[in-house]
């Protein structure tokens, strides 16, 4: 009966070890969503107001190299500029980002997440919605979008601003 009751209580402590670890995981993927979350609102909120300094400190700044994205080459300081540049030519057109909504987070391996965005905008006097998704990649975020006109305003730091703009 020992050597029963022994196996039994070993697994308990097993199984409540394993709830115990699994919990601990669940509590860190939170952790990642909100710290992700507060990103993207800072970003769009930053977007809406017109606060540009406070979209561009929360984006992942990159380059694109044979079709990759490569952390940047540029320095701080011309980043920042170039990011400046992007946003003064998007101002040019007739287009604003009214409001947004998270509107659902992805997983796709248990641990890679990303959350999709409706962005309400307004172009030319005409409102519609654009579908967007951003990731947290280095406690930065990411954005991917189908519309043309992300390119001005995201991480991306290898743009041509006259190709974006002669395709919209």
């Amino acid at each position: 009966m020992d050597g029963v009751d022994l196996l039994y209580k070993k697994s308990i402590v097993a199984v409540l070890l394993i709830a115990v670890l699994a919990g601990c995981g669940v509590l860190a993927q939170q952790k990642e969503e909100r710290k992700a979350e507060a990103l993207i609102h800072d970003y769009y909120q930053g977007l809406v107001e017109e606060d540009y300094d406070k979209a561009f400190e929360q984006l992942q700044l990159y380059d694109v190299s044979d079709g990759k994205r490569v952390d940047t080459s540029r320095p701080d300081q011309e980043a920042e500029a170039f990011y400046k540049e992007k946003i003064d030519a998007r101002k040019d057109l007739d287009f604003q980002i009214k409001d947004y909504e998270i509107t659902e987070i992805e997983y796709e391996d248990g641990h890679s997440f990303w959350h999709h965005v409706l962005l309400h905008v307004e172009e030319d006097g005409e409102t519609y919605t654009v579908q967007e998704k951003a990731f947290l990649r280095d406690e930065k975020l990411l954005i991917s979008s189908g519309h043309p006109l992300a390119e001005l305003r995201d991480g991306n730091m290898s743009v041509d601003i006259d190709q974006v703009l002669e395709w919209w």
